[in-house]
């Protein structure tokens, strides 16, 4: 059986299979290094790199998990997060910024994020996310 590692095991090649993950980030160099550390976890990874495309891409495909850039102070990234949540709203949706900021955590958080943090995201966090919001709850059971 193949596995993927990443410091660890996390998840069985079948495990794997269908855990799809939407990523949209309007830096190119965190959107690769973010989405190359989803891949690296075993995810299946769709990488837009501006909000109006993600917002596209969540009207044609469906996902298990989406992580969004919050993008500057004004919040570029909310769109995607409200409309993600209004397609699904028990979609895990963790939104990423450059510079933490306490009035976009309070509005991602009553959008219904399940996390914030601020980039870059170390593998460590990354990993927990997944496990807590993406894993768990398609009822997979990792020793991380």
């Amino acid at each position: 059986m193949n596995t993927t590692r990443v410091d660890h095991v996390i998840a069985t090649e079948d495990d794997q299979q269908g855990l799809r993950v939407l990523m949209v980030m309007d830096e190119p160099e965190n959107l690769c290094h973010h989405s190359d550390l989803l891949r690296a976890l075993g995810c299946e990874v769709v990488a837009c790199d501006s909000y109006s495309h993600g917002l596209a891409v969540l009207q044609r495909e469906a996902f298990d998990f989406v992580a969004v850039g919050q993008g500057g102070m004004a919040f570029e990234g909310k769109g995607v997060v409200m409309r993600s949540l209004e397609i699904d709203r028990n979609l895990p949706v963790l939104v990423m910024a450059r510079n933490s900021d306490m009035e976009n955590y309070l509005e991602a958080m009553q959008l219904g994020a399940v996390d914030y943090l601020e980039m870059p995201v170390p593998s460590e966090e990354l990993m927990r996310v997944l496990r807590t919001h993406l894993f768990y709850s398609m009822g997979h059971r990792h020793d991380c």
